[in-house]
């Protein structure tokens, strides 16, 4: 196993790579900047820094994992053989229940491209090096930083099935992410999000069965949001800006909508 790291304020984690020292049969890497960098470059950065060849889990600071959860991975390719893309599964910390109220299959599979796109983020995606590779990495006008703001990790999921890539789901891997409530999410953040996302999807070009089922993802997403605004009272002006920011429509802080 090898960690890599990009510490974007270093003078505050050098106690945590102390109390945590490379071993034999764990590689740690840690590349410093004294300046904050967009997401995607970050990411860019570490994905040249990995020696030889295997599978990367993307973790996020606040991510966190089972002290099984490599073990899990590898039983799980033991079983399913090796593919180009996996997906398990994100819970909310400290639940059983999945992140974003994502509904994942019973039991692992491969996987189908709108699947993929539905189930699929950073947080719980477990990608071949060489897949990356062979697509050009995160495109770094999209992530949290830039101007595309959001939708990254789903462009290079894109990419990698317009190319070739086959996926699964495996089951018995899981990780944990502190729950996100709509309501308490800062309304630009959540607009931004949306209207990225949909620019990202409306902007990818790849094979036409692929790029017809984005656009289906997109209008089934918009519908969605359509339905949750209406039965979901408590969430009525999250679940608006967020339907605004996937129609493309403009940003405006009156809750007299």
């Amino acid at each position: 196993m090898e960690l890599l790291a990009l510490d974007q304020a270093p003078q505050l984690h050098d106690k945590i790579f102390e109390r945590n020292p490379a071993v034999d049969e764990r590689r740690i890497t840690r590349i410093q900047s004294n300046t904050r960098i967009p997401l995607s470059l970050a990411r860019n950065r570490l994905l040249a820094n990995i020696s030889g060849e295997g599978y990367v889990v993307f973790c996020d600071d606040d991510a966190s994992y089972p002290n099984d959860f490599l073990t899990s991975m590898r039983d799980e390719f033991a079983c399913c053989g090796e593919w180009d893309i996996a997906v398990f599964r994100l819970l909310n910390t400290g639940e059983t229940t999945p992140y974003g109220n994502r509904k994942y299959p019973s039991h692992s599979r491969p996987m189908r491209g709108h699947e993929l796109i539905n189930l699929a983020i950073s947080l719980n995606l477990v990608m071949k090096l060489s897949c990356i590779s062979n697509v050009g990495g995160f495109n770094e006008a999209l992530g949290v930083g830039s101007s595309g703001l959001c939708g990254e990790e789903t462009e290079l999921v894109l990419k990698a099935l317009d190319n070739g890539a086959k996926a699964v789901y495996v089951h018995a891997p899981y990780a944990y992410h502190p729950r996100q409530e709509l309501v308490e999410m800062n309304e630009l953040k959540l607009f931004n999000y949306s209207r990225g996302y949909r620019d990202m999807l409306l902007g990818f070009k790849g094979s036409l069965q692929l790029c017809l089922t984005v656009r289906l993802h997109l209008y089934m997403a918009v519908a969605k949001s359509a339905v949750a605004y209406v039965i979901r009272k408590n969430e009525r002006r999250g679940r608006l800006i967020k339907l605004k920011g996937l129609l493309g429509l403009r940003f405006t802080r009156s809750r007299d909508d």
